[in-house]
């Protein structure tokens, strides 16, 4: 049921639409990673069947040397000295070197003979002793977790029922998983990551072309554009001269360059301090940091000064004052306060950590670099919400399926279904592949006197905070029974759907974002922006992105003949505003059939359509609204040979249907004709 809200939401609906359209691509890519797994597997089992046992534990630890050499290799009964034939006294075994004297028993007959049945017990979770748990295992370790130890586990091996020595077989046994991890892994499963992508790229050329490429998606982009490309507030020189010296102080180079090398290097300072060090190391970082924050505090004043209210039009000012503050609110309170601050003051401190991010603002690169990656921020979050459905799904799933499972290693107070917000927890930590397959097999197992489904009990203690680590708490521990289907089914199924599905969907939204920003540059270049943003700030000093009327016509005086403006003034080549305000005032009043070449929804017909709407109460223009109407006039004016072009594509089609349905007689005819000759010859 919380799969509805899907319908709800058009962009997640895009996303779950590539999840299912990629369904039969996957089917087809995951027939080929089975046939693979199942001759790796098969190998796998020729070799290592009944391997990854040993005889282990406190009472194999205590056995004395002569009896470990004897049970690592074994010899024939009727080879053994006295010695060793006295070890088995009084066990079915007692008899062996009369009876079969030239057996020799394997290496788990003499731990279970000697330890008991738990004696000889698995060294990893995993095995090959049959095809489909050879294929279980490959597909976990595909997921590169615990495959270090299978892998070490195969370098013990020695055979079926035999004591594994450490690294008897490291040759064979780590060559074939490092070989299995390069194309299992990195090869053949990174082949759903194409499929993600590729069905990604397809549903967004659909969506594209549906929305009509030629205007509306363009328009889009170059939205997108304009919010990375905006013109920047130009300071002006204050009438008091002390002011005025705080001003060339401020726009100076070197200053900024200063602060640059002071962000940096106070960075680096809060860096070298760590626990335990030296008091001269504290000493000396402290008048470090009291001078950085001294420096800090005088160039923020320097830079109010200088511009005044101005100062605070820019974000990134706004950002750095609030730093200062809150730095010096952190000093006046540990100076100041003798209550127990400390934890709070020390995140203060910490936040001036984030004066690092005006240094993005300085270097161009850097700046774009992460204006891309804030751009891809609303669409990574339907990737999340669609998760988060996925989360609550399984979680939910897994509450009714595993809550009373009795606790062990990995299913443990930690890591368990017996909460919502644990459980929660519990599948975001096997989301980053932490140990999921432990936690998997510790589902699996039946601790003796172990009860099914066990009934409600308010004495549990796993209800009670800390019961169980208490002895003396009196509490009950919950002994429900593991099962050895149902916890595989659930998480291999969520492996699958969130480690090879959904995060790969986040790569594909981030790859198609980056391809946004190269088709955004491709349309119109940021230097053609910037061109626009300095004619725009001589007009909008203050950054306001808003200007009058009077304002567009000095703006249009200054900007003619460029970005939409190509062909708007037609052949004439105008240079005043008066010339300028008399074509656009009479365009306005007599519409298109004046000098001024306008075309189909393009800036005029914008002008004309903004200036005569009854119901505009400002006479203001935002830059956004003026870059778009010049933007939709580059789309207006469109290619010069479009109808030829259009009509050449058109003459195209029809000739490729012609020759189609020319071949599909030409089939028809020949099938007539063999029917003929070979079917009924007296026809």
């Amino acid at each position: 049921r919380p799969l509805r809200l899907v319908h709800r939401l058009p962009e997640l609906k895009k996303v779950v639409g590539v999840a299912l359209r990629s369904v039969p691509a996957m089917a087809r890519a995951s027939a080929m990673v089975l046939v693979f797994f199942l001759l790796y597997a098969t190998a796998g089992v020729a070799y290592f069947k009944g391997g990854f046992w040993a005889c282990q534990g406190d009472a194999f630890d205590a056995l004395p040397p002569p009896q470990v050499e004897l049970l690592t290799d074994p010899v024939s009964w009727g080879s053994m000295s006295q010695e060793q034939l006295g070890w088995f006294a009084g066990t079915p075994y007692q008899d062996m070197h009369l009876s079969w004297p030239n057996q020799v028993p394997t290496s788990k007959a003499l731990c279970e003979c000697w330890l008991g049945e738990g004696g000889w017990s698995r060294v990893v979770d995993q095995s090959f002793d049959h095809a489909l748990a050879g294929m279980g295992l490959l597909f976990e370790i595909s997921t590169t977790e615990g495959w270090v130890d299978v892998m070490l586990a195969a370098a013990d091996f020695r055979g079926p029922e035999r004591q594994p020595v450490e690294n008897a077989n490291e040759g064979v046994g780590v060559a074939f998983f490092i070989f299995f991890m390069f194309f299992g892994c990195f090869l053949v499963m990174n082949i759903f990551v194409g499929i993600i992508l590729d069905c990604f790229e397809s549903e967004s050329q659909a969506i594209k072309e549906m929305m009509n490429m030629d205007q509306s998606v363009q328009e889009v982009l170059f939205k997108a554009q304009l919010q990375r490309i905006k013109p920047s507030a130009v300071y002006q020189p204050p009438e008091p001269s002390w002011r005025k010296r705080c001003f060339l102080v401020a726009e100076h180079p070197r200053f900024e360059s200063l602060t640059s090398a002071c962000i940096f290097a106070n960075a680096v300072i809060m860096g070298v301090q760590h626990f335990g060090q030296p008091d001269w190391v504290t000493f000396l970082t402290n008048i470090l940091n009291y001078t950085f924050c001294f420096y800090f505090n005088i160039e923020a004043i320097i830079k109010l000064v200088a511009y005044g209210k101005s100062y605070f039009n820019e974000a990134w000012n706004r950002f750095d004052i609030l730093i200062v503050i809150g730095s010096d609110l952190g000093y006046i309170v540990s100076w100041t306060s003798s209550m127990a601050f400390g934890p709070i003051v020390s995140v203060i401190r910490l936040f001036r950590l984030c004066r690092l991010f005006r240094l993005i603002n300085i270097f161009d690169g850097l700046q774009k670099f992460f204006t891309k990656i804030i751009s891809t921020i609303p669409k990574i979050g339907n990737i999340l919400i669609l998760l988060l459905i996925i989360y609550f799904i399984f979680a939910v799933m897994g509450m009714q399926l595993f809550s009373k499972y009795a606790s062990n290693d990995n299913y443990n107070d930690q890591a368990n279904f017996r909460s919502f917000p644990l459980a929660m927890l519990t599948l975001y930590r096997f989301t980053t592949g932490k140990d999921w397959n432990g936690f998997m097999w510790s589902m699996t197992e039946r601790p003796e006197g172990c009860a099914a489904d066990p009934a409600w009990d308010p004495a549990w203690c796993e209800l009670r905070a800390g019961a169980a680590a208490d002895p003396l708490s009196g509490c009950t521990p919950i002994d429900g029974c593991g099962s050895e289907v149902a916890p595989v089914v659930f998480m291999y199924a969520f492996t699958l759907l969130i480690y090879f599905t959904l995060l790969n969907l986040s790569l594909a939204v981030v790859m198609e974002s980056m391809q946004d920003q190269a088709k955004e540059e491709s349309m119109i270049q940021d230097v053609e922006l910037d061109d626009l943003c300095k004619v725009w700030i001589t007009i909008d000093p203050d950054a306001r992105l808003k200007i009058s009327h009077p304002q567009l016509i000095k703006f249009l005086t200054e900007y003619q003949g460029a970005l939409g403006l190509r062909k708007v003034y037609g052949a004439r080549k105008t240079t005043s505003s008066a010339t300028i305000e008399t074509l656009i005032g009479s365009f306005l009043e007599h519409g298109a059939g004046t000098e001024l070449k306008a075309t189909g929804g393009g800036f005029l017909n914008w002008l004309k359509t903004r200036c005569c709407r009854q119901r505009q109460k400002t006479k203001y223009y935002h830059y956004q609204e003026v870059a778009m109407a010049l933007f939709r006039e580059i789309i207006a004016q469109g290619d010069p040979d479009r109808e030829r072009h259009e009509s050449e594509r058109n003459l195209i089609e029809r000739e490729k249907e012609a020759m189609i349905s020319t071949l599909m007689t030409c089939r028809k005819l020949k099938l007539a004709d063999l029917v003929q000759q070979h079917v009924s010859p007296k026809v």
